[in-house]
């Protein structure tokens, strides 16, 4: 599985598409069928990684464990 651990938007270039573009960039080029990231409880992220396809699957000391499924 790929593992993301940290990506950062300035708050001055949110909402322009550069999280999406970089997310599924690393989709695009992984050769792995699942995607894993754990997201702060309150970080507006969380909205970006569900309108691309992430689930919850555990939420462990304040984080959410998200995670997609590939089809390629």
């Amino acid at each position: 599985f790929l593992d993301i651990q940290r990506i950062f938007v300035s708050k001055a270039y949110r909402n322009k598409g550069i999280g999406t573009y970089f997310i599924k960039k690393f989709e695009n080029e992984t050769k792995k069928k699942k995607v894993n990231l754990e997201v702060w409880k309150g970080n507006p992220a969380i909205k970006l990684y569900k309108k691309l396809g992430y689930k919850i699957i555990k939420y462990n000391n304040g984080k959410y464990q998200m995670q997609k499924l590939l089809t390629k």
